[in-house]
């Protein structure tokens, strides 16, 4: 990110400085062409999806074990996301064991604050594991050159923690 501010930055420095008084309403919309086509290729391809989670190996995500039925363990992910004001948009079992898609909404990005993100979306895994019921959570920032936001530790240790604290009661 830093570096496609520098580019246009620079860019903005070459392109005004060979602005003559005649050409240079041509000159900048020029210069705002190249920044956009800058722009466009430096994004494409960086955005992540519900699909993109959804689709990861099983392996993807960081994972914690529990000593508890996956029924109980199941509850306790779901009531732990849910104190965290994180969507849930869907749930469902597959061949990997029970999935929990969410979402986190965008918040404003006025003056890169260092909250401000495009949103998130993540999944969490659930299965078990001879004796153990394994717990994994995965996620993705939305825009993937985004450095702000919520990353992947961040919900793992905000889930684990929700759902250990709900063991103990």
């Amino acid at each position: 990110m830093k570096l496609i501010k520098r580019m246009v930055v620079l860019l903005c420095i070459v392109g005004l400085a060979g602005c003559t008084t005649l050409s240079a309403v041509n000159d900048i919309a020029q210069l705002k062409k190249i920044v956009v086509s800058l722009c466009v290729v430096a994004f494409s391809g960086c955005y992540s999806t519900l699909s993109t989670v959804k689709d990861a190996d099983q392996s993807a995500g960081i994972s914690k074990e529990f000593d508890s039925d996956i029924e109980s363990t199941k509850s306790w992910a779901l009531t732990s996301i849910e104190r965290l004001n994180i969507n849930i948009i869907e749930t469902f079992e597959n061949e990997h064991g029970f999935n929990i898609l969410f979402s986190k909404d965008a918040t404003p990005m006025l003056y890169f604050e260092a909250d401000a993100s495009s949103g998130e979306v993540g999944r969490i895994l659930i299965y078990e594991k001879g004796r153990a019921t394994m717990v994994s959570v995965h996620s993705r920032r939305r825009v993937t050159t985004q450095f702000t936001g919520t990353d992947e530790q961040d919900f793992a240790t905000a889930i684990f923690t929700g759902m250990n604290e709900l063991i103990s009661r």
